[in-house]
């Protein structure tokens, strides 16, 4: 799994390794509808198949209990270009 590259934001950090792709587009889905109970549903489905992503996924709890979904989506975004781009090489 890619891990995620240096971040400006606390909530994130070098040593989070990723979920896979299909899981980022499923959360990145969830979290701009603004559905809570999916977020965190879609975060415990991840944690669970994906347990070297608890990192990760700790990380978008706490934004998402603070409901800081813009501050989730944005991190998001450069992550999954930086991820496809992982996935290429």
């Amino acid at each position: 799994m890619p891990v995620l590259p240096g971040s400006a934001s606390p909530a994130l950090n070098a040593q989070h390794v990723l979920p896979d792709t299909a899981q980022l587009a499923a959360l990145r889905e969830v979290i701009q509808l603004g559905f809570y109970r999916g977020i965190m549903n879609k975060l415990a489905e991840i944690e669970k198949t994906q347990p070297d992503t608890a990192a990760f996924v700790e990380a978008m709890r706490l934004l998402a209990r603070q409901f800081q979904f813009e501050a989730m989506a944005r991190q998001l975004a450069p992550q999954d270009a930086d991820h496809d781009k992982d996935a290429d090489a």
